[in-house]
């Protein structure tokens, strides 16, 4: 079902005044608050150690082998430090 609707009616009219089924309730903005995890801090928090710890971090890619971590790569520990205010 389709109601055609004039150009200068628009789909509201202009002089609507609030009813009980058009009067919303105001939400609240502020930031959800996120639960702690103790998983996640957990890990956070070893990681944050392996980073301060040690000075060349290696992993293991796709196909087993070794690789270390560049600095830039240690340099995420802004988003650990962030994972731990998080979570902990």
């Amino acid at each position: 079902m389709v109601r055609k609707v004039d150009a200068n009616e628009g789909a509201v009219p202009l002089n609507v005044k609030p009813t009980p089924s058009n009067d919303f309730e105001q939400m609240d903005t502020a930031e959800p608050k996120t639960e702690k995890n103790t998983l996640y801090c957990e890990r956070a928090r070893d990681n944050l150690k392996q980073i301060d710890t040690h000075a060349r971090i290696r992993m293991r890619n796709d196909q087993g082998e070794v690789y270390y971590l560049s600095e830039e790569e240690t340099a995420e520990k802004e988003k650990t430090l962030a994972a731990i205010k998080t979570h902990c």
